[in-house]
């Protein structure tokens, strides 16, 4: 059956039906999420970790009262400092997971292409550097970036460098890991 465009154009009444949903709809208010404000910024805080490649890594039942508030001084920072194309998801019950997302920078190769990676904390930390598992879906798009999920990067103690490209555990923090 061939449809013409007329028919395919709503009628008054669609019209009319659909004002008054989305009248109906503003009328109610819209619940205020505790963390929506960071939301906006690209950080969040969920409760469900259970899809994160690290979540069978033990060790954060028993971590030492340095490594909650370093892990917290850590939140505070993405939370208030993440440029555009950074996003971070943060675990409620597990502080040692994270997830980020990078969206790849215009005049890239990489451009708009979205880059996701799973983060531990290890019980050493800041001791020792996070643990980092990329999302490669299957595809190499960076020489530094493995199908496996492996991430080579000196921060990381996963490739050489020197001075500040490697893992310092006073001065390195996880924000400086996203922008390497």
């Amino acid at each position: 059956q061939i449809v013409t465009t007329a028919e395919l154009q709503p009628s008054a009444e669609d019209i009319s039906e659909e004002k008054q949903t989305m009248e109906l709809i503003t009328q109610f208010e819209k619940p205020t999420l505790a963390s929506e404000n960071a939301m906006t910024k690209g950080f969040d805080v969920v409760t469900d970790c259970s899809d994160h490649h690290f979540v069978k890594e033990i060790g954060h039942e028993n971590v030492k009262r340095g490594w909650v508030k370093k892990i917290q001084q850590e939140w505070s920072i993405l939370q208030n400092d993440l440029p555009d194309g950074i996003h971070v998801r943060v675990y409620e019950e597990r502080m040692d997971l994270l997830r980020a997302c990078l969206v790849g920078a215009a005049g890239t190769p990489y451009h708009d292409n979205l880059f996701f990676f799973d983060i531990f904390f290890p019980p050493d930390y800041p001791h020792e550097p996070p643990s980092v598992h990329y999302h490669s879906g299957g595809l190499r798009l960076n020489p530094n970036l493995y199908e496996s999920g492996k991430v080579c990067l000196s921060l990381l103690k996963t490739w050489a460098g020197t001075g500040s490209e490697v893992w310092d555990p006073e001065n390195s923090t996880v924000l400086q890991l996203l922008l390497s």
